[in-house]
């Protein structure tokens, strides 16, 4: 809310509409924000994501992460196209697009329709082992945002590795080092 200067109120309802709006998003659009250079925005010190929600896991790399980076070198990740449900629209290995409402499989090549993470193992007091909730994800995420296991599509083969994905081994930040006025406190610390 401080960094855009808006009321509680317009975040929230803005929160609402982006995620109505998300799921519209087509690879164009990611293209063309992959270029675009926006000062102070948040993303993962690891992979550089600037899709970050606050659930501590980014979820491109799957980093456990608590702070995120400022900068201008973010990266737009593509992924399957979903619906606001966070269903495929069309089957990510055959293209199928005939599927009923409720299906959570293709019914031609069996390919998971929704991007859910695998869970992560619980251990009861007795030593049974449960897997906790599968949370669906977005289409381009390869690790859960909320618990950070890896999710069916990447599991599956439909989205590259994160480093595959940008051609790139490893990511740093060198903004922080051509830009270092971005890390600078008000002080002049």
């Amino acid at each position: 809310m401080n960094a855009f200067v808006i009321s509680y109120k317009a975040a929230v309802t803005r929160r609402i509409f982006y995620e109505h709006d998300n799921y519209r998003m087509t690879a164009d659009f990611y293209s063309f924000f992959n270029n675009f250079t926006i000062l102070y925005g948040y993303y993962c010190f690891h992979c550089g994501n600037a899709e970050i929600g606050s659930t501590g896991y980014c979820k491109t790399c799957g980093t456990q992460v608590s702070i995120f980076a400022k900068s201008c070198s973010r990266i737009f990740y593509t992924g399957v196209k979903v619906n606001e449900n966070g269903r495929a629209i069309k089957c990510p290995r055959c293209g199928n697009e005939a599927f009923s409402p409720k299906e959570k499989y293709c019914n031609i090549c069996g390919a998971s329709l929704f991007n859910v993470c695998e869970g992560v193992p619980i251990v009861d007091s007795y030593g049974n082992i449960f897997v906790s909730t599968h949370h669906i994800n977005d289409g381009n995420a390869r690790y859960c945002s909320k618990c950070g296991s890896r999710t069916a599509f990447y599991k599956q083969g439909f989205l590259k590795k994160w480093t595959a994905a940008n051609n790139v081994e490893y990511q740093h930040d060198a903004v922080a080092e051509t830009r270092p006025d971005l890390y600078e406190m008000k002080d002049g610390s």
